[in-house]
């Protein structure tokens, strides 16, 4: 399971999203949830729309996944195996090759 949080106003969320829909569709195999830490609704559809997203997106209205996950800069993806134990965090530097890299060793 790869979990993504991202924000409209996160620059580097950005250049990462793209990224995550990418890989969503070559590993159907591994689920995508991503997890919008903006104030609105329409915002957060705003930004699935602008980067095609497909797989489900969650708002964090209340911030408290947010919370949950320590998340404390964004973007921020965890990547988790089938036991549900998390094998990889990406903060903003995160590159394209190292998220799929991840990918790859939870498969």
């Amino acid at each position: 399971m790869v979990v993504k949080f991202f924000a409209e106003y996160c620059e580097p969320c950005k250049r990462t999203l793209g990224t995550a829909q990418r890989l969503a569709v070559e590993h159907p195999e591994v689920h995508f949830v991503g997890v919008s830490e903006d104030e609105y609704q329409a915002t957060a559809e705003r930004v699935v729309k602008h980067h095609g997203l497909t797989f489900p997106i969650v708002l964090d209205r209340g911030h408290v996944l947010q919370g949950r996950f320590r998340v404390r800069e964004m973007p921020v993806t965890f990547v988790a195996d089938s036991n549900g134990i998390v094998r990889w965090v990406g903060g903003p530097a995160q590159t394209e090759d190292e998220l799929a890299d991840a990918i790859a060793t939870i498969r």
